[in-house]
């Protein structure tokens, strides 16, 4: 029974159907099932070792995002985690208090540094958010640095190994566009960090430890010997949180190549971020995180795309169709599923084919053409007379004969844009339209057409 639950939970996660993977979970914790089935996750992590996708559906599961980098364990545990709190209280609760306990006192298992304050503040783990500003204070207060004397006093070396894993340290450093992943630094951008240290009424000397070379030797062997997680979600899961702290960096090329990193990582726990950066970025990064927003599945998805399709600029345009096209490749039927909740944005699924014509699915935008609903095969007009791609010939016949008016009106004006073969074909048909006013634009546009390409020539 376990094993068909996890066969089926798996399957969902695999087509990212976060509703039916939380609906096998909620059994799971019903039927007092979670100790076995984390156990055969446990024993299948082989298959989704090196991606965060089962952490996705668990933390979308539990409600658990703003905590999803800081909880430092592996999905089955968070599971486990949760399962052996019982109470009568919503799951999301237990799994926020067993944060709130290890803030406090475990360090190994939750990470003050991993938390996005901002986003804490507008959710149910606000209340986590005065003891992390104190902890993480009193983590950059206590911070040592090593640091070995040369006899150039400017080439004395300074380790930050310390600094680098406190969130504060880790701000200081991209401010100062000093890499987060450093080990040691020089004297002369320690001595920018101090600044920046005394302005936070931190005294940096009382950091200092002198070390002979030897000690030096040893600090760095000790920095080697560090354990990596032994799952490699939680090794996937420190990658990816390192790419998001770069995203707070300065250097814009910097931020760019954060967001390339991020591009082949399912993940959920960014979206905050990812959202902030298609309000605020620049068209290149606002390109690449749509294309990360899409990349997770989440319900909402769809519709955020389809509203960057109505509200966008031109490119932007462009990167939410192409996302929504690779978005819908895993299940269609999913994609325009999570768009039907709103009429609105349902007629705007047409739109993500018509603008990348060697990634078109013609089938599926055929299918659509003849929708019931004649504001979806307005859109459908719209999308295959925006370009001129000869492959929407079927598509178009099909239009030309619809019995909606404005449809075929549609045809009319947009003859000008069409591929030339299409454009001979809208125009035999209209011509004969019955309608007065579609057959005088087809014939305008078309005389108008003709007349450019005539000048063209010459």
């Amino acid at each position: 029974m376990i094993l068909k639950k996890l066969e089926y939970f798996l399957k969902h996660v695999y087509i990212q159907d976060y509703v039916r993977s939380s609906t096998v979970l909620q059994e799971v914790f019903k039927t007092n099932l979670v100790e076995e089935f984390s156990l055969e996750l446990q024993n299948r992590y082989k298959q989704f070792e090196q991606t965060l996708s089962i952490r996705n559906h668990v933390a979308f599961f539990l409600n658990m995002t703003p905590a999803y980098f800081a909880l430092k364990l592996p999905s089955h545990e968070i599971l486990s985690l949760v399962d052996r709190q019982a109470q009568d209280i919503p799951l999301e609760s237990i799994i926020l208090n067993c944060i709130h306990e290890y803030l406090t006192h475990d360090e190994d298992i939750v990470s003050t540094c991993n938390f996005d304050i901002t986003l804490l503040s507008s959710t149910q783990y606000a209340r986590l958010v005065p003891d992390l500003i104190l902890k993480r204070m009193d983590k950059l207060r206590n911070c040592k640095i090593p640091f070995i004397e040369k006899s150039n006093a400017e080439r004395t070396i300074y380790g930050i190994s310390d600094f680098t894993r406190t969130s504060f340290g880790r701000r200081i450093l991209l401010a100062l566009e000093i890499s987060p992943t450093s080990v040691s630094i020089s004297k002369k951008n320690w001595i920018r960090i101090a600044k920046a240290l005394e302005s936070l009424e931190i005294q940096p000397d009382e950091m200092l430890i002198e070390k002979t070379q030897d000690e030096w030797f040893q600090y760095l062997d000790t920095l080697s010997e560090r354990k990596e997680p032994i799952f490699e979600e939680c090794v996937t899961l420190n990658h990816t949180y390192d790419q998001i702290t770069l995203l707070e960096s300065p250097n814009q090329n910097i931020r760019l190549k954060a967001l390339e990193n991020l591009e082949h990582i399912e993940c959920i726990g960014h979206m905050y971020q990812m959202r902030k950066i298609v309000a605020e970025g620049s068209i290149k990064q606002q390109q690449k995180a749509i294309s990360i927003i899409a990349l997770t599945g989440l319900p909402w998805v769809a519709n955020y795309l389809t509203k960057l399709l109505q509200t966008g600029r031109g490119e932007i345009r462009k990167a939410a169709a192409k996302a929504l096209s690779e978005y819908s490749s895993k299940s269609f039927t999913k994609g325009i599923r999570d768009l039907s909740s709103q009429k609105e944005q349902l007629v705007k699924v047409g739109l993500f084919y018509s603008l990348y014509g060697k990634e078109l699915n013609l089938e599926r935008l055929d299918f659509l053409a003849s929708h019931k609903n004649p504001l979806v095969r307005l859109e459908v007009t719209k999308s295959v007379t925006s370009s001129a791609v000869k492959e929407f010939k079927p598509i178009i016949r099909k239009l030309l004969l619809d019995k909606e008016r404005r449809i075929r009106l549609q045809l009319a004006e947009q003859i000008h844009s069409m591929e030339e073969e299409n454009a001979r074909m809208a125009i035999e048909t209209l011509q004969h339209d019955p309608d007065i006013e579609v057959r005088e634009t087809a014939l305008k546009n078309a005389e108008k057409r003709w007349r450019e390409e005539e000048g063209l020539s010459r």
